[in-house]
């Protein structure tokens, strides 16, 4: 026990030291505080989906908070590319929910247009949201960037959560690990009554989306809805494909379910396979919906089954329960969707934690493989039977 105690001890007056640092830094670099009566904040926040879905009660507490006619700006980098524009999705979707006004691209690291459109927006309020890993190193390199880029208010946010890979697991099982929502609430300012509730604000339905989400689920008919992502950016965040065929074989013996399988064009092979080899109703939507009309499809959906990818934070914000299979990257509680509906199925492997987000370090993916059908099956029956839409559940066999 004293091992582990010391380690813990040493690593918080690291990251004390760390952040009284960046703290100094920061008084020397900007010119002015933060205003209490912010008309304009910057937000900056970098990543895909997921990472800026995260972000959403964060942004809902700026927003409701101070001034009522306040501006938000996101500062980001695009993820994709639309004929000539650079864009990205995520953010994009962000602002047709009503929770930033403008959009800012960074496509690199001193980007000249971005720090005349930083200039020209003129933020009286800076807000860095980081990540738990986010080492001391890279929060003094953006202090140094955001001043280079034309920031002149001291950021919020701007300090240190590392914890070393080999202690994350250690840290997680006291407690002392915040999810990234979490993060972005302390980031700021949020009160901490705030994390606790892990509730998403409510998000409007965008109509236009929600006709489109409508005409793709039509061959649905009136079957409960299972938002399916059985797809993942790299190999081994990914369950195996003939798991996910045992679950939906086995939920279709019972219940008489539309398994509607959601993913990028990239996405759209491994759902063909699914859907050639399942006994399960299936409607395959890779790459033909925008990120908008997915999200209203995955509104109407009763439950989410996949693996830890935007998705699930996008299911997880719209107040879709979901059953999220995570692998061991990350030490538990880090990423997990934010949310008191969700079920996140983990096995405990030696290697938990490796912190390794481009390759197994086994080669073998043993924390995902580690996770049986049974268990998912278990775990999906009972939610549906306590989740899914009354109106809209058919169970085969019965009158109900």
């Amino acid at each position: 026990m004293i091992w582990p105690t010391l380690n813990i001890r040493i690593v918080r007056i690291y990251r004390a030291v760390c952040n009284l640092f960046l703290g100094l830094i920061g008084r020397l670099l900007y010119r002015h505080s933060p205003s209490p009566n912010a008309r304009r904040i910057l937000v900056v926040r970098f990543g895909y989906i997921g990472d800026l879905l995260v972000t959403i009660p964060a942004l809902h507490y700026l927003r409701t908070t101070g001034q009522p006619a306040a501006r938000i700006a996101l500062l980001t980098h695009p993820t994709s590319r639309s004929g000539e524009a650079m864009k990205s999705p995520a953010a994009e979707l962000l602002r047709d929910w009503g929770f930033i006004d403008a959009i800012i691209y960074s496509p690199t690291r001193f980007d000249r247009s971005a720090r005349d459109a930083i200039i020209n927006f003129g933020a009286d309020r800076v807000v860095f949201i980081p990540y738990t890993s986010t080492p001391f190193k890279s929060m003094l390199f953006q202090s140094i960037r955001l001043r280079l880029m034309g920031v002149t208010a001291r950021p919020e946010g701007l300090h240190t959560h590392w914890i070393p890979a080999r202690l994350q697991i250690l840290h997680s099982k006291a407690g002392l690990i915040s999810n990234q929502a979490e993060i972005a609430l302390d980031a700021v300012g949020a009160p901490s009554t705030d994390a606790k509730r892990r509730r998403y604000p409510s998000i409007p339905v965008l109509h236009a989306a929600r006709q489109a989400a409508l005409a793709a689920l039509a061959g649905a008919g009136e079957r409960p809805l299972v938002v399916l992502g059985c797809a993942a950016k790299y190999w081994h965040r990914q369950w195996p494909l003939e798991c996910y065929l045992q679950v939906m074989d086995s939920v279709a013996a019972q219940y008489d379910a539309a398994w509607i399988i959601l993913g990028s064009a990239d996405d759209a092979e491994l759902a063909a396979e699914l859907e050639r080899t399942t006994r399960a109703f299936t409607v395959n939507l890779c790459g033909k919906l925008s990120l908008a009309e997915a999200a209203e499809v995955a509104r109407m959906g009763s439950l989410y089954l996949g693996n830890e990818t935007g998705l699930a934070h996008l299911c997880a914000a719209l107040g879709v329960p979901t059953v999220a299979l995570f692998s061991g990257i990350h030490a538990p509680g880090v990423w997990e969707p934010w949310s008191d509906l969700n079920v996140t199925l983990r096995a405990e492997v030696p290697c938990q934690g490796c912190a390794s987000d481009r390759f197994c370090p086994t080669g073998d993916k043993r924390c995902l493989t580690s996770i049986t059908p049974d268990l998912v099956i278990d775990t999906v029956k009972r939610m549906l039977s306590q989740q899914c839409h009354p109106f809209r559940m058919v169970e085969m066999g019965t009158d109900d």
